[in-house]
């Protein structure tokens, strides 16, 4: 497949293939959109144990790309008057708990779909299968703790938009893969676009995959907790059906086939920051759903998804109506999407914001770091090692342990003011760890990793 863009011939299939044997990653798909036509491309396998090729039919995890999806469901009842983002969550769901009194009376709307809540979000259980899913997560998270005051700090929060699901189907009165399939899937005219797991046997769908090259197989669980479905947990999609979501908020809230989705006001409302991002992180600021890029000037929009070890991007360019969507199964797909994106972007001349790399000649003081920095679902403990920082990482929710074991020791490399680079082994992209909040003594009290907060035990 040979896609011609703004004069340039890129070949997407081979590149593709190319890639995904460079990092490692078992299948992949591809959608992007420019000069008005979209392009797809699917490569490698979606099942080691079956075999199964990756077409651009198969469907993939979307994984928190769930994530500005339910907030355009949201912003929907926003236009009709139904919803207001800077109104108590309890208006809306007056049984609304987490550990904390005050935060339970002062968590808003816009405070979950800008992830400044404050409540420690991961929060994956499956309560039951039936509809009453979403409303049996939300009453099971009444102890969750907070990591900072409601509209005071950042902290991805999953656990917010289950919250923000369980607010649809009160103000709907259907239950959550209804309102997807009508208010969403529908309009875009995406029937692959889906939430239920059951509707995984009538097509072909990825599996996520752990291990090394010569280690891969297939994880044991293809879904997390059925109940975290509007943050991501169950949706999956082709990679057209990223392209078709970006197009029409592109379309200031109006699709390709002329279906009025959102008024352009929500759709721009959605990319007004709202929320600051840890410095040096590949996103500046959250918006509503959204997370917002400064690539060299250039203003993109998107979000990034991970689940159970596939991932998915979506990246949008408005200024050149470019969008780029990116699914895998396996592998180091962070690697898979930096060399793929900054070489579609490139044709529409913008480069993608550079790695973070380590500053040699940065000298630090192993002290006032060494610790144990930890959530209700993490523990993150800073060594030291002939001078130099290493992070060990676990989860103690038994699931995801035993699903992804201990991640570490491994190399923190300074490379900024109290930013370090987590040298994680077999990907080119390390993630990123800040340390905030030193005390009298210098000593740091709290650790973004991940984009969640921890403090200190």
């Amino acid at each position: 497949m040979t896609t011609t863009t703004y004069g340039l011939s890129w070949e997407l299939e081979e590149k593709l293939k190319a890639a995904i044997a460079k990092y490692r990653v078992p299948g992949a798909s591809l959608a992007v959109y420019a000069g008005e036509t979209l392009h797809e491309a699917a490569a490698g396998i979606l099942n080691i144990e079956t075999g199964v090729e990756a077409t651009t039919q198969s469907l993939f995890h979307v994984a928190s790309n769930t994530k500005p999806m339910t907030t355009t469901l949201a912003m929907q009842l926003v236009d009709e008057g139904r919803l207001e983002l800077d109104a108590p969550v309890r208006r809306y769901l007056p049984e609304f708990r987490v550990a904390s009194r005050e935060a339970s009376e002062r968590i808003t709307v816009r405070q979950l779909l800008c992830h400044a809540s404050g409540i420690d979000g991961d929060f994956f259980i499956e309560t039951t299968r039936g509809e009453d899913r979403v409303a049996k997560l939300v009453e099971a998270g009444r102890d969750l703790p907070q990591l900072h005051e409601p509209g005071r700090g950042f902290s991805y929060c999953n656990h917010g938009f289950g919250v923000v699901g369980r607010i649809l189907e009160v103000l709907e009165g259907s239950d959550f893969d209804a309102i997807w399939a009508k208010c969403l899937a529908g309009p875009l005219k995406t029937p692959t676009l889906l939430t239920l797991t059951r509707e995984a046997l009538r097509y072909r769908v990825a599996a996520g995959h752990m291990g090394g090259k010569d280690g891969l197989r297939v994880v044991p669980q293809l879904f997390l907790g059925t109940s975290n479905g509007p943050a991501g947990s169950t949706p999956m999609a082709r990679a057209r059906d990223l392209v078709s979501f970006a197009l029409m908020h592109l379309g200031d809230g109006v699709t390709r086939e002329g279906v009025r989705m959102l008024s352009a006001g929500s759709v721009h409302a959605m990319r007004e920051p709202q929320n600051d991002l840890p410095a040096g992180h590949a996103a500046r600021h959250f918006g509503l759903g959204w997370m917002l890029f400064d690539w060299g000037g250039h203003r993109l929009f998107g979000h990034d998804g991970l689940s159970i070890f596939q991932r998915s991007y979506l990246r949008i360019l408005p200024e050149k109506r470019m969008a780029f969507a990116l699914f895998a199964n396996g592998g180091d797909g962070a690697g898979l999407f930096r060399e793929l994106a900054t070489e579609f972007f490139e044709l529409g001349g913008v480069t993608m914001k550079p790695i973070v790399e380590a500053k040699p000649g940065i000298r630090i003081d192993p002290p006032r770091y060494v610790g144990t920095y930890g959530r209700r679902s993490t523990e993150n403990m800073i060594g030291e090692e002939k001078g130099a920082l290493t992070m060990t990482s676990v989860w103690t929710d038994a699931w995801a342990r035993d699903l992804y074991g201990v991640q570490g020791p491994y190399p923190l490399e300074p490379a900024g003011d109290e930013i370090f680079a987590w040298r994680v082994p077999g990907v080119v992209e390390p993630p990123l760890a800040n340390f905030l909040n030193p005390d009298a003594s210098g000593t740091f009290q709290s650790l973004h990793a991940g984009t969640r907060l921890n403090h200190r035990r």
